[in-house]
């Protein structure tokens, strides 16, 4: 959804013969206000999936590269000291040890990653397991996990890695998911198929009732303006260019059911004023009500998505609040993060050149 800001506020002023607003014209007042506030939360939200997006892959991906590709040379750098240590150093057999093990630690998640076969050879050699022995019993411990604890169908599950066996859970997931709507879909047919009562049919011929008169109402709203705003029937060129930017507003609007937009775009062309809206009736100012109430869900929706996608992008634990501002915050704690394990790996790569050093930097590590 693509908000375009509001240029004159919508509000019911008390009028001067009257004590207080009626129910309904407090209500339309407090839903605008809510919708200007989820407006403005929505923008932030996109501004910060956009920055996140941006900053993953013009700053964090390259750093994510750059990072896996020394730690590859750092690898086989260390393996490289087992059979030619640098120097006049020798290797005791528990700094060797300690050597091995650090190079196995580098080098499984880089496996993982890169699929790298010269970096798995480094590892089988000097780990005690096969680098896919260990992944398949992993693997297996894993899908026994699914299986027994989720109850999903994991028989046919292809691969042999753990991201495999999710993948074919997430699929298992989905195709529960979807039987699932399909019985409800057909346990709803079959209530339909039946006489409903006399309550549950005048409530689905409410439904329809509101559905029509939303659509009316919205359509009613943009004839209007978009009959005003023809840019065709301006003779003045500077007048036709104002009117083209204000269509594509309306536009925009209609498309996506704003009435509070339309009605703010109404008041800022003078179609309708503040007195117009103080005497809307009883039954229209619910209407709209209802209308407004209709599109703060469809915005909270959006924001919610949206803020999921960043949640997932970020890898951010759902118990974790996230706001907008704490989003841009963690990418750029993420990115910091990026930027001290190159360096990290750019020291190990340096003490390679240290025998004395580097021993003392595998003795601090364990």
């Amino acid at each position: 959804m693509s908000l375009v800001p509001f240029t004159t506020p919508v509000r019911i002023a008390r009028p001067e013969d009257a004590p207080e607003l009626s129910a309904a014209q407090t209500q339309l007042n407090e839903l605008v206000a809510t919708l200007e506030a989820r407006r403005v939360g929505l923008v932030q939200w996109q501004k910060a999936q956009q920055h996140c997006l941006q900053q993953a892959a013009q700053v964090l991906a390259p750093l994510q590269r750059e990072t896996t590709h020394q730690q590859m040379q750092w690898v086989t750098g260390l393996a490289g000291q087992l059979t030619e240590p640098a120097g006049d150093a020798s290797w005791s057999r528990n700094e060797r040890r300690l050597l091995e093990r650090m190079v196995c630690e580098l080098a499984k998640p880089l496996i993982a990653q890169t699929g790298d076969a010269d970096i798995k050879a480094l590892y089988n050699q000097y780990s005690s397991v096969d680098y896919d022995d260990e992944v398949q019993a992993d693997a297996a411990q894993f899908k026994a996990l699914l299986s027994d604890v989720y109850g999903l169908n994991m028989v046919h599950a292809k691969g042999g890695t753990r991201a495999d066996l999710l993948d074919h859970a997430r699929q298992q997931m989905a195709l529960e998911q979807d039987r699932a709507a399909r019985r409800k879909d057909r346990r709803k047919e079959r209530l339909q198929a039946r006489e409903l009562p006399p309550e549950q049919q005048a409530k689905e011929a409410a439904q329809k009732q509101r559905a029509a008169q939303t659509q009316q109402t919205i359509r009613e709203v943009y004839r209007k303006l978009a009959s005003a705003l023809h840019p065709d029937r301006e003779p003045d060129d500077q007048q036709r260019v104002r009117k083209t930017e204000l269509m594509a507003r309306v536009n925009q609007a209609y498309a996506n059911k704003e009435l509070l937009q339309l009605l703010s775009l109404q008041l800022e062309l003078a179609h309708i004023d503040a007195e117009q809206l103080t005497a809307l009736s009883h039954q229209r100012l619910m209407h709209y009500n209802q209308l407004l109430r209709d599109q703060l869900v469809e915005i909270d929706r959006e924001i919610a998505h949206m803020a999921s996608a960043v949640r997932h992008q970020l890898q951010v634990a759902p118990a974790v609040v996230l706001t907008a501002e704490s989003a841009m915050a963690c990418m750029e704690e993420l990115i910091e993060a990026a930027r001290f394990k190159l360096d990290e790996v750019r020291i190990g790569l340096a003490a390679l050149h240290d025998a004395p050093g580097l021993k003392r930097w595998l003795k601090a590590r364990h």
